[in-house]
């Protein structure tokens, strides 16, 4: 019988040390800085986020810029080179090199598609508007002046509502950047096909015009 008022008074012990720690201002205070602190962390990581993919794609269009020249310089002289002084009209050596080149500079293309729609991608989400904010403190208000105790607005509960006005932002902003990313990535590839493509051919052209 006495173990079990041991155990009620302990319980009713840390029962009120949890009301107290939770009434204590300080400590509401303290998670409300630590509580913006993290949002502000995880915003700036989105825009930096933004910042290097936005980095990327503008080397990716100079890469494609680069490439592009780089193909078309020689190719005046590679379909002189194919010509059939003989014959009118196309030879199949320049009907064939025309092909190469359209597999080398087609996924160029849609790269540069795909690289310039990336780069227009907006935000889903924004933030609610000024009213929109407005009305929500003026309910925040009611709410806890509607109280019988005293009305209290803690920083912990506006730090709590900041976080929820630049969730939907936060949301839009992440989407955006997923989708920007994957774009990104297939703009890489296509790249590389097109590289490894005209490295064969090149291969190909050089042992045949030896």
């Amino acid at each position: 019988m006495a173990h079990n008022n041991t155990e009620e008074n302990g319980i009713a012990s840390d029962a009120k040390a949890i009301d107290c720690f939770a009434s204590d201002p300080n400590i509401k205070k303290l998670l409300a800085a630590h509580l913006y602190r993290l949002a502000e962390l995880s915003f700036e990581t989105e825009k930096e986020r933004e910042r290097k993919l936005e980095d990327l794609s503008v080397q990716l269009l100079t890469c494609i810029t680069i490439l592009s020249v780089a193909f078309l310089t020689p190719a005046s002289f590679l379909f002189e080179c194919y010509a059939d002084p003989t014959k009118a009209g196309i030879a199949p050596g320049q009907i064939r090199l025309a092909w190469m080149y359209a597999i080398v500079l087609a996924p160029l293309a849609v790269c540069l598609i795909l690289t310039l729609r990336a780069r227009m991608l907006k935000q889903m989400e924004v933030l609610d508007s000024p009213e929109s904010q407005s009305r929500f403190v003026e309910s925040l208000y009611s709410s806890c002046a509607g109280k019988s105790t005293d009305p209290v607005i803690d920083d912990l509960t506006l730090a709590s509502n900041y976080c929820s006005a630049i969730q939907g932002t936060f949301d839009g902003m992440r989407e955006k950047h997923n989708s920007m990313w994957n774009v990104i990535k297939l703009s890489i590839w296509l790249v590389i096909f097109s590289c490894s493509a005209a490295l064969v051919f090149s291969l190909f052209l050089l042992f045949e015009l030896a």
